[in-house]
């Protein structure tokens, strides 16, 4: 009776033993598992931050974009409104061009009247019979 006795006490012990490892083995087990919640949140706390790091540099660089967009609308514009005004100094220039022998012609022949007038006058004051008109 003591040896069976015995042998019920070392299998108790054994089961209490294993019982107890198990329940070491859970408890680590367990550990490891909080450690590496712990990592996932931490991980993920740094995630959200890199997310709302980046978001406010794509807002930063939108805003950038925007200010290029302007300027490049402002500048194709003012492009614009340069090659009006040369266009414009371009015509006019080339009337200038055309219309000057016109006008250099129109003016010697207004000089040739002219002076053809005042030989006219001149001969009438030299005459026998010189009268002055108005």
């Amino acid at each position: 009776m003591a040896i069976l006795n015995l042998r019920c006490r070392s299998k108790n012990d054994r089961a209490i033993d294993l019982a107890e490892k198990a329940v070491q083995s859970q408890n680590k087990v367990n550990s490891h598992i909080q450690e590496v919640n712990k990592s996932f949140v931490e991980l993920n706390k740094d995630l959200q931050l890199e997310r709302r790091k980046l978001q406010e540099e794509r807002l930063v660089l939108d805003q950038h974009f925007d200010r290029l967009e302007q300027n490049r609308l402002e500048l194709n514009r003012q492009l614009k409104q340069e090659l009006a005004w040369s266009e414009s100094f371009r015509f006019i220039g080339i009337v200038i061009a055309a219309a000057s022998p016109l006008f250099l012609c129109v003016l010697v022949i207004w000089l040739i009247n002219r002076r053809q007038d005042r030989q006219v006058e001149i001969a009438r004051l030299l005459s026998s019979n010189p009268r002055i008109t108005e």
